[in-house]
């Protein structure tokens, strides 16, 4: 003969049963929420670094700008000097004093 469980026994269980499952979904639900926080946080993250890296190319081209002006200054410099040198010699050329 099969063991057979008083009335009393199986509500009992299946209550158990019941308030095992509200438990797990509970955490299933906390567990879920979880997730969504870290992926949040990653895109929040993953944005700041986009951020971060655009900044740091505007830096980049700031410093390439920067050094082309002082390229471009000294070349004028260059220039200047040459001019400069060119009037000395046409001034030595008038006085006679060509060396």
């Amino acid at each position: 003969m099969p063991l057979q469980l008083c009335v009393f026994d199986a509500c009992e269980n299946c209550c158990n049963f019941h308030e095992y499952q509200k438990l797990i979904n509970g955490a299933k639900r906390l567990i879920n929420g979880a997730k969504r926080l870290v992926n949040e946080a990653k895109r929040f993250v993953n944005g700041a670094k986009r951020l971060i890296n655009g900044a740091k190319r505007l830096v980049n081209e700031a410093k390439r700008l920067i050094n082309g002006a002082k390229r471009l200054i000294n070349g004028a410099k260059r220039l200047i000097n040459g001019v400069k040198r060119l009037i000395n010699g046409v001034k030595r050329l008038i006085n006679g004093n060509v060396l």
